[in-house]
């Protein structure tokens, strides 16, 4: 029994099992790389910001999985420059990723005192949570970062840990994925990320493995989804929930 989660179900269903799906990789990202500025809790703030960030160069590869960031000045106010994923691979409900891992290689040169903020930072549902890596990165090399998707791999702005639920939350309707762009406080950076990789779920076995912690539940009248995300065919969300 330790071994079990609750059902998540979205609050609407208490009856669950793992769902018959396999892991995959959402293929990288090809299209609409943009770089953000992330204002934080480093800054005193109670939350996160996300804004334009200029003065930058970035160039991907002709497949889109290598992204360069260069000539970047240093941060003012100590505002961080992050790729933010395209919308079109990595927005919108992505529950399906839950249990599995977001996967990239970043390389990056210069010399000087390396930052403390998040590697990941994810958006949805008006909740924000961040992901940092326990390993040391090392300059001119390439570091392999994975962020589990899993309940407490992740935090909140106020530094404590995120639930599965709320980890939930956000996956249902992701409406940002940015993945940090700055390792030292320099004013000039040069930083690769290369081979991004989502895992979600599919029916078909690509030998990745079962995806068994995505949820499979049995959802009342009026909803739909794994996790009874959606409304069913008929029903429409009333604003309290």
């Amino acid at each position: 029994s330790e071994d079990c989660i609750n059902c998540f179900c979205f609050g609407v269903s208490t009856q669950c099992g793992s769902a018959n799906l396999y892991t995959y990789t959402i293929n990288p990202p090809v299209t609409s790389q943009t770089v953000v500025g992330v204002n934080g809790p480093w800054n005193g703030l109670r939350n996160y910001e996300v804004r334009e960030f200029d003065h930058h160069k970035l160039l991907s590869t002709r497949h889109g999985v290598q992204f360069r960031a260069g000539d970047i000045p240093a941060s003012a106010n100590r505002i961080y420059p992050y790729l933010a994923l395209p919308s079109s691979e990595y927005h919108g409900n992505q529950l399906k990723s839950y249990g599995g891992n977001l996967r990239y290689v970043v390389e990056f040169a210069g010399r000087g005192q390396s930052n403390d903020i998040p590697d990941v930072i994810i958006q949805g549902n008006d909740y924000t949570l961040s992901y940092k890596s326990s390993s040391r990165l090392f300059p001119n090399s390439r570091n392999n970062i994975t962020a589990p998707l899993t309940a407490k791999n992740w935090y909140k702005a106020d530094t404590t840990r995120a639930t599965r639920e709320e980890l939930m939350m956000v996956l249902a309707n992701v409406e940002n994925i940015l993945v940090k762009l700055q390792y030292i406080e320099s004013d000039e950076r040069n930083v690769e990320l290369l081979h991004i990789n989502l895992d979600s779920a599919a029916l078909s076995d690509f030998g990745l493995g079962s995806a068994s912690l995505v949820e499979e539940c049995r959802c009342p009248i009026g909803y739909f989804g794994l996790s009874c995300e959606n409304c069913d065919v008929g029903y429409v969300r009333q604003k309290n929930g």
